[in-house]
């Protein structure tokens, strides 16, 4: 479905990395497949000196940079509907200033237009915006012909830095933007094998009957990253694994795993679904010695970071479902910075099973496995066991797997399917209120456990692992000491 209203993006942090990598690639990808109205225009808002060329040129690199080819007349057209207003994030008379900007640019397109506010800035910063653009009027939609334009606000993870903070900036929200012009992004959400798992799930009968604890063993989901914090330490250091990507992505995946068929595709039952899953999760402290965090060496000497910091940039934590479906099913959830390669997984082991044509006592080891890679490979593959080819009878295993890849599908960016879906309106990949509220208090019940568990070390390019066996054995036997972890390369 195409917008027929013109649409006016504003982009607050316009020079930085993620409009730069991310944003400006994804309008550009929705604009060559004719998913952008006719009339829209592209504003980039940030404090620094440039002119509408000046942004036009960064734009034009950005795109180039991506590598997706575009013919080039597209690339003409979409560079010229974009413009930039200077101005702080922290003023309101800017805010105002850019508001005349915008009525300005309505006067020359001759129509009334949506606005969307895409705050690609550093979660400190939401709260003077949300406010600015109250206060300056920005948040009122406006009206032409007698039908109301629409106004909706993009905000970035992570979504505050504790619970907190996060019921807080919900309140300022609530007080200034009704709910269903909030779209708080968790890009994940709208990666295409994630958004497959729901469709995996309930319209495939073969596996919602064993999707349960009277089969499944365990879960495992990972997020593994080789690159370190070197380009985000500023930001990060104080954050952390555990708030960057485990609060946001990982518990998102795992609600998608765990959550009961929301018996609709309608927003409001994904998001309800979802959110009931978090109310869920527990915690058990006697599992303390599954809990690791650890930090790679160098980090500390990395440019913006504390020289005592004990931000971790690895961790692995053991989650429990307290509901009829999963209680008893440990979910493993792990992520890391500097590692020895990059991927995300999810993986659902099943439970061994008794057989005639399993080892001599009965009990066949050979685990059925469900693997669901979300980057850089985009499969589902189900892992299962045969007989070898033979007079013998032994076991041999096989798999069964979609490849998006093999079967030359073009896969959305992730922040295309985001701004597409807020055009439409859809918030289905979106974090409710509730949910950002449960995620935090997860996230603050681990922290508290954490103060009793020393800080691991391990070396860059490290495999996961090691770090988590090492770690863990250290820390548990009372030694509470830095462990090193030596790298696949040593």
């Amino acid at each position: 479905m195409k917008e027929k209203h013109p649409i006016t993006f504003t982009i607050f942090g316009a020079t930085g990395d993620l409009a730069q990598r991310k944003i400006i690639p994804a309008l550009m990808d929705l604009y060559c497949k004719d998913l952008l109205p006719e009339n829209f225009k592209v504003v980039g808002f940030s404090r620094k000196d440039l002119s509408d060329q000046d942004y036009r040129t960064f734009a034009f690199n950005s795109i180039e940079n991506k590598g997706d080819k575009h013919p080039a007349e597209k690339v003409d057209e979409f560079i010229s509907k974009i413009h930039y207003k200077q101005g702080n994030i922290d003023n309101l008379d800017n805010y105002q200033s850019l508001a005349n900007y915008l009525k300005d640019i309505d006067i020359k397109l001759g129509d009334c237009s949506n606005k969307l506010f895409y705050l690609a800035v550093p979660p400190n910063l939401y709260k003077s915006i949300f406010e600015n653009l109250s206060g300056s009027g920005l948040g009122n939609p406006c009206v032409a012909e007698g039908e109301k334009r629409w106004v909706r606000i993009l905000v970035e993870k992570p979504f505050g830095s504790d619970q907190d903070e996060a019921r807080n900036l919900d309140k300022i929200l609530g007080k200034l933007f009704k709910e269903d012009q909030i779209f708080r992004i968790d890009h994940y959400l709208a990666k295409e094998t994630v958004q497959n798992i729901l469709t995996f799930r309930f319209a495939n009968a073969i596996f919602e009957p064993i999707w349960n604890k009277n089969n499944i063993e365990k879960v495992e989901i990972s997020l593994y990253e080789k690159n370190d914090v070197s380009e985000r330490a500023n930001f990060y250091d104080g954050i952390g694994a555990l708030r960057d990507v485990g609060q946001n992505h990982i518990l998102q995946m795992m609600a998608l795993i765990a959550m009961e068929d929301p018996k609709s595709m309608r927003p409001e039952s994904i998001r309800d679904s979802r959110g009931k899953i978090f109310s869920d999760i527990k915690i058990n402290k006697k599992d303390l010695k599954e809990f690791i965090r650890s930090q790679y060496n160098g980090y500390l000497n990395e440019e913006g970071v504390e020289t005592n910091s004990k931000t971790e940039t690895y961790f692995k934590v053991k989650l429990g479902v307290k509901n009829k479906r999963w209680d008893g099913v440990p979910f493993y959830l792990e992520s890391g910075k500097a590692l020895n390669d990059s991927s995300s997984e999810i993986k659902i082991i099943f439970k061994d099973k008794e057989s005639s044509v399993c080892p001599i006592d009965g009990v066949c080891r050979y685990n059925n496995e469900l693997t669901i890679n979300i980057q850089p490979k985009k499969t589902i593959s189900l892992c299962f066991w045969t007989k070898k080819p033979g007079l013998s009878f032994e076991l041999e295993q096989k798999s069964l797997s979609f490849d998006y890849d093999d079967n030359q599908i073009d896969v959305a960016d992730a922040y295309e399917k985001v701004l597409y879906d807020c055009i439409k309106g859809d918030q289905s990949l979106f974090a409710s209120t509730y949910e950002i509220a449960t995620q935090w208090g997860i996230i603050s019940d681990i922290f508290k456990l954490w103060k009793n568990i020393p800080l691991g070390k391990y070396e860059k390019g490290s495999n996961p692992i090691g770090i988590s066996e090492q770690v863990s054995n250290n820390n548990h036997r009372g030694e509470g000491l830095p462990v090193k972890v030596l790298s696949d390369k040593n």
